[in-house]
């Protein structure tokens, strides 16, 4: 099935594909903006984890962003973004305010500088999904550990490894040395895909094995 990924690292590709390419399925997405990008010169999808099961898949969903432009651009293509500072509000509320299902598919966490802030906060006795993609950026950590975007890589696999999801792929980047973000699914479907399972992933390997 031919599909356009607008995800940094065609996370959407990789839900939809794990998932049967599903339809009608739910996602949160923690952060869901383009970040960096200018949005006079990027298209407002652009690194979207959850654009494409919206709009292929007909995924519903809640995606929440700080930045006031963006969600204003976004939500008039969208029905699932929402203007929201996680600096100033409670996950937990947040999602209950939107109506989120106590259990769903996909989570996406990419929050930048929130990201210690709402992991601590995310109500996982609550909230329950199958597949996590999480930000960790070990990479950026190692070169500049002040950065904001750093997402804890040991104390995030700690707390999620706990809670019993499993990594599919780890350090997951364009190339063996950029290590940005953790896979994690559901014991259900790690008992269906765990054999395909590594660290230190690449974009490549990740398709190959998936596609």
């Amino acid at each position: 099935m031919k599909i356009k990924s607008y995800g940094q690292f065609a996370q959407d590709f990789f839900v939809a594909r794990l998932l049967g390419f599903k339809t009608g399925g739910f996602f949160v997405d923690i952060g869901c903006g383009t970040s960096h990008l200018d949005l006079r010169y990027s298209h407002f999808a652009s690194m979207s984890n959850t654009y494409l099961l919206e709009q292929t898949f007909e995924w519903k969903g809640v995606a929440l962003d700080y930045d006031k432009n963006y969600c204003d651009i976004a939500s008039k293509q969208r029905n699932s973004v929402h203007c929201v500072d996680l600096m100033e509000h409670n996950i937990n509320d947040v999602l209950d305010a939107k109506g989120c299902p106590e259990h769903f598919d996909y989570l996406s966490f990419d929050v930048d500088e929130a990201q210690r802030k709402v992991l601590d906060e995310f109500d996982f006795d609550k909230y329950s999904f199958d597949i996590l993609t999480y930000e960790h950026n070990y990479s950026v950590e190692l070169s500049n550990p002040d950065s904001i975007y750093c997402g804890d890589k040991d104390y995030s696999r700690e707390k999620f490894e706990k809670l019993g999801y499993k990594i599919l792929f780890g350090n997951v980047g364009l190339s063996d040395t950029e290590h940005i973000e953790d896979w994690y699914v559901s014991d259900r479907l790690f008992e269906q895909f765990g054999h395909l399972a590594q660290d230190f992933s690449t974009l490549t390997e990740i398709y190959n094995k998936i596609k």
